[in-house]
């Protein structure tokens, strides 16, 4: 119990501004409103499903796609599951995206339509017929439904989660959150490991350094990449007496 007072993981912010404000707008993305609770209840419910896909803490996903709703509820249900998202840069060319995608040993890679393209040329890169590897799991975000192989991440899951008194399915503050890679301008991309302590850490920098209050509106043009990682979540950090602001995905 006290490890679970203690644990700061970028979900158990969510969840906490959830419980104390719930009905405080968190989300604006294009028509929609998710309010905390609502936007904590979506993010369990993706969690939900990519338990039920087989993902579990420590599984490394790719996440190919702009900014959007689901994209911000993904970084919270992979926290929830204690898995370490890999956000690509989405200009990237397929061999490109291989070479992160290989590199950073992902289980499963996401994206949405759009890109689809892009992304399966990728991995047909990657195939190997002669070696002997787990398929890569591929599921779709901005999609409601199935598109062949690939998988939205919104259809019902086909097991539960496991009860909240299974500590060992959370992550710690020190467990790694996401691996962003290096431009590559030089060499080859490099990943790097960032903590759910660290991410916190940088996200209250920016609030305080920022002067947010909690009527404030960010907006969020940037893409959800590793250059401009610092208001991904800032809309879901409670300032210390104070109540959360809400982030707008553009």
């Amino acid at each position: 119990m006290t490890d679970a007072i203690h644990r700061q993981t970028l979900y158990d912010l969510l969840h906490r501004s959830a419980a104390r404000f719930p009905d405080k707008l968190a989300v604006i993305y294009q028509e929609s409103r998710l309010t905390y609770q609502e936007w904590e209840a979506e993010v369990l419910a993706v969690a939900r499903r990519l338990h039920s896909l087989g993902l579990r803490r420590g599984d490394h996903v790719g996440v190919y796609g702009r900014n959007s709703q689901d994209y911000a509820t993904l970084i919270f249900a992979a926290a929830r599951l204690g898995l370490v998202l890999v956000p690509i840069n989405f200009m990237l060319s397929a061999g490109e995206t291989a070479y992160i995608l290989d590199h950073a040993t992902v289980r499963a890679v996401v994206c949405t339509p759009e890109f689809l393209g892009t992304v399966s040329e990728a991995l047909h890169l990657l195939a190997d017929p002669q070696a002997e590897q787990a398929p890569r799991l591929t599921l779709l975000m901005d999609c409601a439904s199935d598109m062949g192989e690939w998988r939205s991440i919104h259809r019902a899951p086909d097991t539960s989660m496991p009860a909240e008194k299974e500590e060992e399915e959370y992550a710690g503050s020190q467990d790694v959150a996401q691996i962003l890679y290096t431009s590559g301008t030089e060499s080859r991309p490099k990943g790097v490991l960032l903590t759910h302590e660290s991410l916190i850490s940088e996200y209250v920098s920016a609030i305080v350094d920022g002067g947010f209050s909690p009527d404030d509106t960010v907006l969020h043009c940037p893409p959800f990449l590793p250059q401009c990682p610092a208001a991904r979540v800032s809309g879901a950090i409670r300032v210390p007496g104070r109540h959360p602001c809400h982030l707008v995905c553009a």
